[in-house]
């Protein structure tokens, strides 16, 4: 009888718990670079359902902005992200980040948004050395 709690028990959990899909990955850093021909102005990334917000006042071209913190296992919540430029207000859509091939469960990866010309945008996560 207690086996088949035990076994019970552990398939809850399993069931239970929050896995970011197919690769748990935890991030500790966000990079926001500037791959356009103007400068960025007022840069702020939002994690839904978290609070998460990184911020920046100004990125030069071929800069980046990051910010560093405490190890955070990678949850999927949508991103916005906005930004000014040459006189223009921008804002993406919320997108969930997918991880890309080539990371396993485990990985410590810094989350890179990349500003490109004409408004888009690009985010992905690259793996830690």
């Amino acid at each position: 009888m207690r086996k088949v709690f035990l076994i019970h028990f552990c398939v809850l959990l399993t069931a239970c718990a929050s896995v970011p899909g197919p690769h748990p990955l935890y991030v500790n850093k966000v990079s926001i670079v500037n791959h356009t021909a103007d400068p960025l102005n007022n840069v702020r990334l939002d994690v839904a359902n978290s609070g998460g917000v990184v911020s920046c006042g100004y990125i030069a071209v071929d800069s980046e902005c990051s910010a560093g913190f405490p190890r955070l296992e990678y949850q999927g919540n949508p991103v916005t992200v906005s930004w000014q430029q040459s006189g223009n207000n921008y804002r993406s859509e919320p997108a969930i980040v997918q991880p890309g091939e080539g990371l396993r469960s485990g990985d410590e990866v810094d989350a890179v948004v990349a500003v490109l010309p004409a408004g888009e945008i690009r985010i992905y996560f690259s793996r830690q050395p």
